[in-house]
């Protein structure tokens, strides 16, 4: 069962920041040092908001980042993710789930709280799990592909001497190309699309084609200085699609290793 917002609520947002790889607990967040059979290597205990962790001059990385953040973090031992690849605990930790085809925590929250939002779960690294709330989810992919598909100025130039333009159609062509599209999308519903899993992917095909529009009309939100997301391009683009209520949840990628 998926939780909902009341009538008179206010949803809140969530911001998800994946760090990939891992630091190892008894390195870092459940030490154990003086005990047999335990692999602790050098280091003493510092406590930082009430957090007993590891440090070591070794691992200047993990002292720095809890005297930043210590004081409003939270550390959760003891969750078996049934697996010592990354892959497999990412999507155990990101899901809750051991095998593959379930969405994850932010894929849920946008679905379930702003489902009519143009891209109620928005996905800026490579990490999201989307299940079967594909239609709530968006990536904006890892060289910002997404602001070329709405933004003819953004996408990508063709080659020197290829010899055409891109087509830009006029109000009134687009409207034929929509007139089409939907009127395709109508035939599919009363085939094979009239009840059941069919009737619903068929419909988060139309209501998609409105949050398109939706989308474009706030396409300067996905723009970046550069192709690829750097970690603070992520947070503005991050910042503005929540103020602007282009989305309700969002993935941002660290773009760095955190293994120990």
């Amino acid at each position: 069962a998926m939780a909902t917002c009341a009538p008179n609520c206010t949803p809140k947002n969530l911001i998800i920041a994946w760090a990939n790889g891992g630091w190892d607990p008894t390195f870092t967040f459940d030490p154990k040092p003086g005990i047999q059979g335990v692999d602790t290597p050098q280091g003493r205990i510092v406590n930082y908001g009430g957090l007993p962790i590891y440090v070591d001059d070794a691992r200047p990385g993990v002292q720095a980042f809890f005297e930043a953040w210590g004081a409003v973090s939270a550390v959760i031992n003891g969750i078996d993710t049934a697996s010592v690849a990354h892959p497999g605990c990412r999507r155990r930790m990101l899901t809750g789930y051991r095998e593959a085809g379930h969405a994850d925590l932010g894929a849920v929250t946008g679905h379930a709280l702003s489902r009519e939002l143009p891209i109620p779960y928005l996905v800026l690294g490579d990490s999201g799990y989307v299940g079967p709330l594909g239609a709530s989810v968006g990536r904006v992919g890892t060289t910002n592909q997404l602001s070329a598909l709405i933004d003819p100025e953004q996408a990508y130039g063709l080659p020197a001497g290829v010899g055409y333009s891109p087509v830009v159609p006029n109000a009134a062509e687009a409207a034929l190309i929509r007139g089409r599209v939907v009127a395709s999308a109508e035939r599919q519903q009363a085939t094979r699309g009239a009840r059941g899993y069919n009737r619903a992917r068929v419909n988060d095909f139309i209501d998609s084609l409105e949050r398109g529009d939706r989308l474009i009309e706030k396409k300067d939100v996905m723009q970046a200085s550069q192709r690829r997301l750097t970690f603070q391009n992520q947070l503005d683009i991050t910042v503005d699609a929540l103020e602007q209520g282009l989305s309700r949840a969002v993935m941002i990628d660290g773009r760095h290793a955190w293994d120990t």
